[in-house]
């Protein structure tokens, strides 16, 4: 009966260290399946598209520049709209 009893605890012993190795590796393996090692996608800021307006030549431009271009005052030109309020005042060397 005392061996029946040594065997019944030995057994015990080994369910229990079975279970408990069991139970570690689960969770470690849960765990090393949800966290993610990626790198996840960098966005560079938003571009943003400028308005821009058809005008003549001639209204931008001085005769100088056209003349180096080979462009006519009538000759069509597109320039970008940069809208501002007021007078923009430049910081510390900002020229």
């Amino acid at each position: 009966m005392k061996q029946n009893l040594k065997l019944k605890d030995t057994i015990m012993k080994l369910i229990i260290a079975t279970s408990t190795i069991l139970a570690l590796l689960t969770g470690t393996a849960s765990f090393a399946g949800t966290e993610q090692h990626e790198r996840p996608d960098i966005q560079g800021p938003p571009s943003f598209t400028q308005p821009t307006d058809e005008v003549a030549a001639g209204t931008i431009l001085v005769a100088k520049d056209m003349a180096r271009w080979n462009l006519k005052p009538t000759d069509m030109m597109i320039q970008t709209v940069y809208s501002t309020k007021g007078y923009v005042k430049p910081k510390g060397g900002d020229n």
